[in-house]
């Protein structure tokens, strides 16, 4: 039997644990709240950062993408990184994209099981040429 519980929102989704028969699968739903550009956008700047090896260790894994309503399963992580954590990713992001606002929230960051820092929401981090560009 599969269940949802829900786990919070932000400004563009809301995310959903999914539970197999009552328990935790390790996986994520997160569901569009109006359209999937956000979505859409996020998918783009993994694909760019993929292979960029100081950004790359840091990306989540997806495992499900429907462009159509912006849906996603991705790998669950665990609360707890910190800012400091990630200064150096931080003003490798705004040195490569030649932005001062890009700001790695805790809330945007999570932990593997070994603890590596995964960036959770990368949905702003694309160069300006790439964004609302079709997939």
């Amino acid at each position: 039997m599969l269940a949802l519980e829900y786990i919070g929102e932000g400004m563009h989704r809301i995310a959903y644990r999914l539970l197999f028969f009552g328990k935790p699968s390790g996986l994520v739903l997160k569901l569009c709240k109006k359209r999937p550009v956000h979505s859409c956008t996020e998918m783009k700047a993994l694909e760019y950062w993929k292979n960029d090896p100081l950004v790359a260790p840091h990306l989540p894994t997806v495992y499900f993408h429907d462009e159509q309503t912006g849906s996603l399963v991705m790998q669950e992580y665990a609360p707890g990184a910190t800012r400091r954590s990630v200064r150096h990713i931080e003003a490798y992001l705004r040195k490569k994209l030649s932005k001062q606002s890009i700001v790695l929230r805790p809330k945007n960051l999570g932990l593997t099981e070994t603890g590596s820092v995964v960036l959770l929401d990368m949905g702003e981090m694309l160069p300006k040429g790439l964004w609302r560009l079709p997939l």
